[in-house]
């Protein structure tokens, strides 16, 4: 079995930030759902790799529909996502729909045992937006 690439994404911990550069499936592993995920970050200004174990990834979709946001603010939802817990890695496939409007920024995170939150942010100074409704695709990372 050759690795395959399945992701990249980037994780926040601790004030400092760690980007995922990939993960892939393991070839040597026993068990064919054994993934591994190579790390890059910045430890007091060194770059710094390590690999991680991806013990499980959780899967969820809901249609969300955010409310009109005044500019300068935000709206938050949240999706069940059994077995997720805070500080697991989140990712967030966001429509193209609703991100059609300049100025906004959507982000996911755990915000307690099974639920991720996510927050719609207007960064517009003058102008409400309403997105509208859409599906969004949650994956919440289980690594050690």
């Amino acid at each position: 079995m050759t690795p395959v690439e399945i992701y990249t994404l980037s994780a926040f911990t601790e004030g400092r930030t760690a980007f995922i550069d990939r993960i892939v499936a393991n070839p040597y592993a026993s068990d064919t759902n054994e993934f591994h995920a190579w790390l890059l970050g910045w430890n007091f200004g060194k770059m710094e790799a390590a690999r991680a174990k991806v013990d499980d990834v959780l899967f969820a979709t809901a249609n969300l529909n955010f409310p009109s946001t005044a500019a300068n603010s935000h709206s938050e939802l949240t999706v069940d996502v059994p077995g997720a817990a805070i500080g697991d890695v989140v990712s967030l496939g966001v429509a193209n729909s609703v991100m059609s409007a300049n100025q906004i920024a959507w982000f996911a995170w755990v915000s307690a045992a099974d639920t991720v939150s996510i927050r719609f942010t207007n960064n517009s100074a003058i102008t409400s937006v309403n997105p509208g409704a859409a599906d969004f695709n949650v994956i919440v990372w289980k690594i050690r």
